[in-house]
């Protein structure tokens, strides 16, 4: 690939009204990434294509036992080793530069303040997900002008931490595509009012290109491409002294865990919120993009050897971004990159005082629903996650465990030998057989019945402390049926479905196992509930112990 300029590879030391983007004419085709022609499976937004692609990494809810089974996400073992899979989108890897650009001051500092202080208080990373309806809904307001004047944020006006995020996230994703946008896309949006300048001109966007073709500027990001997109997963992470992020590519974390597919986003940034001088932390994304990656791979464990970190001082091709309060970083999705160790944050650097970032990471409609039932770093995923895990242990301790007698002496009996002409010569046999069949079906569906009400227990156990973006309250012990729903329920056509987990949970309503706490936002009396026809994904219910039933 071509490589950068070595004026690319110096740190930029931008004043607050500059804007900085960095570019490269690198493509990558299918023919430099292993693996035999593209796998089609359907579903991709834009055009986009499956490719064989291995980063050496499985997830460990995918990973191999020693019989060279894997598990799924409830349990199922399959011979099937998980996908190896990557999402492309032509129009945006192949046919597009990669690209990087650098905003100060472009965010209201109402929001990037706010953003800071509701991330710094907890000692987790926080996540949601704003769809581009929101978005435009937005915009809108501020051009009845139901919004402030200046957009500036007041966090007086939430009801609750959950809200304050949510309301904060969309006011910076709003920020985030008119960054993107070139100004007389932007110029052109309904949310501008008469008179204001859609990129405010105290930013004034100067471009620097990295690659041989200088002459050739193809638009970053346009209007049809928001027309295209379906919404953005938001988070804010909080990173102390000699903390750093990993060398990694961005894709969507729910989907890797339940299939091994990567799926890059579409488009994706950073906002630096911390108020004090940081030392060190500097954002590095390198312009090679999914080369780079399948070279070094997850984590750079494809490439031990050379260590990553190492290379930011050697290879040209590496963007280095000093942190600085309210600096926007948008980049092309599929750019690999990480952070530099923490060498000091303020004068005085306290358990208070953090690096806070917050990312986004744009999505199609064929991912982005996904990513919207659990956005990386929120309750509902972590949850998730754990249930996961909890999963992939019980059914491994389930397979080594040594048969009971009466299994073995079964299976002891089946190993003398039958054939199927044996079964055909003898039609009692044969009615016996079937009979057993059916009986083993019902066993085993009557165990994953089981399983699915221990997953349920262990979602509501799991659930304590934390607090879900919709409808949970954790203080006392409750989940909506719909984060049950997407926590529990599978996409890939086996049991349980969505709607099975909640005819699952309706019918233990009616035997008094749950009760229902709220139907769309109106408490009710959980025991005086049973005259409900179906029990709605808007119900928030609490499990009921055993002692109280």
């Amino acid at each position: 690939m071509p490589r950068a300029s070595d004026s690319a590879k110096k740190e930029m030391t931008m004043e607050a009204t500059e804007a900085v983007s960095i570019s490269s004419t690198a493509k990558t085709s299918s023919s430099e990434f292993d693996g035999d022609d593209w796998k089609k499976s359907g579903g991709l937004s834009c055009d986009g294509r499956w490719e064989s692609f291995d980063d050496g990494h499985v997830p460990e809810t995918l990973q191999s036992d020693e019989q060279g089974m894997h598990v799924d996400e409830i349990g199922e073992t399959t011979n099937n080793g998980p996908d190896r899979l990557l999402a492309v989108y032509p129009d945006y890897v192949e046919d597009r530069p990669e690209t990087l650009r650098v905003y100060d001051g472009f965010v209201p500092d109402s929001v990037v303040n706010a953003l800071y202080e509701t991330t710094r208080q907890d000692q987790q990373p926080w996540g949601t997900y704003v769809s581009i309806q929101q978005v435009r809904a937005y915009w809108e307001e501020q051009k009845s002008g139901n919004q402030d004047e200046n957009h500036k944020y007041d966090s007086a006006t939430a009801q609750n931490q959950q809200q304050e995020r949510n309301h904060l996230a969309l006011m910076a994703t709003a920020s985030f595509f008119r960054a993107a946008l070139s100004p007389k896309d932007a110029a052109s949006l309904s949310f501008v009012k008469e008179g204001e300048a859609a990129v405010p001109e105290t930013t004034p966007m100067k471009e620097t290109f990295i690659g041989s073709n200088q002459d050739v500027k193809p638009e970053f990001w346009t209007l049809s491409d928001l027309d295209r997109i379906h919404g953005v997963a938001v988070w804010g992470l909080g990173a102390q002294k000699s903390s750093q992020v990993t060398y990694h590519l961005d894709y969507a974390e729910q989907v890797r865990y339940e299939t091994n597919r990567i799926v890059p986003p579409a488009l994706a940034g950073t906002l630096q919120c911390t108020p004090s001088k940081i030392i060190g932390g500097d954002y590095c994304a390198h312009m090679g993009g999914l080369q780079h990656y399948q070279r070094f791979g997850y984590k750079g464990i494809k490439d031990a050897s050379s260590n990553v970190l190492k290379t930011l001082d050697t290879d040209p091709s590496w963007v280095r971004i000093p942190y600085k309060h309210n600096r926007l970083t948008i980049q092309s999705g599929h750019l690999p990159h990480l952070s530099t160790p923490i060498e000091s944050i303020g004068a005085t650097s306290t358990n208070n005082t953090k690096r806070v970032i917050v990312g986004f990471n744009v999505f199609f409609p064929d991912i982005g629903p996904l990513v919207q039932r659990a956005p990386e770093h929120s309750p509902i995923f972590r949850r998730k996650v754990a249930l996961q895990r909890w999963l992939l242990s019980k059914t491994r301790s389930t397979r080594t465990a040594p048969p009971s007698p009466s299994t073995a002496k079964r299976q002891k009996a089946c190993g003398q030998g039958m054939d199927l002409s044996n079964i055909r010569a003898n039609p009692t046999l044969a009615k016996l057989l079937v009979l057993a069949k059916r009986q083993k079906m019902k066993d085993e569906f009557r165990e994953r019945q089981a399983d699915l009400d221990r997953s349920i227990e262990k979602a509501f156990e799991l659930s304590n402390g934390e607090s879900n973006a919709c409808t949970d309250d954790p203080s006392s012990g409750a989940l909506s049926v719909q984060s049950l729903m997407d926590q529990l329920g599978r996409t890939d056509g086996q049991f349980p479905s969505p709607v099975d987990v909640q005819v699952h949970l309706h019918h233990a309503h009616l035997r008094g196992k749950l009760e229902v706490v709220d139907i769309a936002g109106e408490t009710v009396d959980g025991r005086a509930t049973n005259n409900i026809s179906f029990l709605s994904p808007s119900a928030t219910i609490r499990i009921l112990q055993p002692a109280t039933q």
